[in-house]
């Protein structure tokens, strides 16, 4: 009988040692991933406020009409809306759609649902951007804050400009906020 042919594969033994390595790589692993992706959602959400407080002062120099900005909190999470239309015309429900009066003109909404595990305040409830003097009213702060304590605020000045800080520095180059 010839014994030099062997076959190809593993064996059950094998494939258990090669299993119970993974399973305990991806414990290791798991927790940090899951950091991670919560750090990138948290920059992301932050970016996207930046973005949308600049846009909607540049849509009211451009577009010669008084743009509105509107946070709403509910237990589904936080949400805002930009409007063209009169004060207090629309409102966000996370996850929903944007609800106007007729004469009222939704630009744009954006959700932090609390499935996120991240929380979005705001000092102010309703931001109005002027086009005639240029300026934001009231000034606000929005803050995207994470269950870790790390926070990153987006900072409206009265002029429009939005400047950005954090309290963790890992979070996103930027200046820490004020105490």
């Amino acid at each position: 009988m010839d014994r030099s042919h062997r076959q190809a594969g593993f064996t059950l033994v094998e494939a258990l040692v090669a299993l119970a390595i993974l399973g305990l790589v991806m414990a290791i692993a798991a927790p940090a991933l899951d950091r991670w992706l919560l750090r990138v959602r948290h920059r992301v959400h932050l970016e996207s406020v930046q973005s949308d407080l600049q846009w909607a002062r540049q849509l009211a120099l451009s577009g010669h009409q008084p743009i509105q900005l509107r946070v709403n909190h509910s237990t589904a999470g936080s949400c805002y809306i930009l409007f063209a239309g009169p004060q207090q015309a629309c409102s966000c429900q996370v996850g929903g759609a944007a609800q106007c009066l007729d004469e009222a003109q939704v630009l744009k909404t954006h959700d932090v649902p609390a499935t996120s595990r991240l929380r979005l305040s705001a000092t102010a409830s309703a931001l109005r951007f002027e086009p005639r003097y240029a300026t934001v009213t009231p000034t606000a702060t929005f803050s995207i804050a994470a269950p870790d304590g790390e926070r990153g605020d987006q900072v409206v000045a009265l002029t429009g400009r939005v400047r950005t800080c954090v309290t963790h520095r890992s979070l996103y180059n930027a200046p820490a906020c004020a105490a």
